[in-house]
């Protein structure tokens, strides 16, 4: 029975000095497995997430590009003479005179106040215009067609005024064309 007893002791010393530390150890070998494969896990999710948003914003330059055609980012006054001129001459009217007027920039930062701005109104650029005076002589339906070009043109015009005055007495179809036109840009 001594020697039973011997045995019992002996295999509860060697459970305590030997399995148990090492059954520790395993679990320690285990839970660091475990946790540099969650990091990787969430590391790897992390960059998939990222490389789809890169992705999704390749394309911003493009459109970035055609908001800039659209609404220069300076005044660009020759590009918007140019334009207009090209239109008038596309339409067959003859252009007599132009005249521009700067005006001051719309939505321009409130720089009085000294409360914090949110985060899209630092982004938000003020709005600038240009009114354009054009003076030309051509016919009603050349009229209609520089109307339409306008209407369609790559940068934003805005009629704000027009007159029209006969330039003959005869039965010819021929108008001289006084028109105001409003173009926009984006001021710094």
């Amino acid at each position: 029975m001594i020697v039973a007893l011997v045995l019992v002791v002996a295999a509860f010393m060697v459970l305590v000095d030997l399995i148990i530390p090492a059954y520790e150890a395993a679990q320690k070998i285990k839970s660091d497995a475990m946790s540099r494969k969650d990091f990787v896990d969430r590391q790897s999710a992390t960059i998939q997430q990222v490389q789809k948003l890169i992705r999704t914003y390749a394309g911003q330059g493009q459109v970035q590009e055609e908001v800039s055609l659209r609404l220069p980012q300076s005044q660009d006054l020759a590009g918007a003479l140019a334009q207009l001129n090209g239109l008038i001459q596309a339409s067959r009217l003859a252009p007599q005179a132009f005249s521009v007027s700067v005006a001051e920039a719309q939505n321009a930062p409130d720089t009085s106040q000294k409360t914090k701005k949110a985060p899209q109104d630092v982004l938000r650029k003020p709005i600038g215009t240009l009114t354009l005076q054009v003076k030309f002589i051509g016919s009603y339906d050349d009229l209609k067609s520089f109307l339409n070009r306008l209407e369609t043109n790559i940068r934003i015009f805005d009629v704000r005024s027009l007159s029209i005055q006969p330039v003959t007495k005869s039965n010819q179809d021929l108008y001289s064309f006084d028109m105001s036109i409003l173009t926009y840009y984006q001021s710094s």
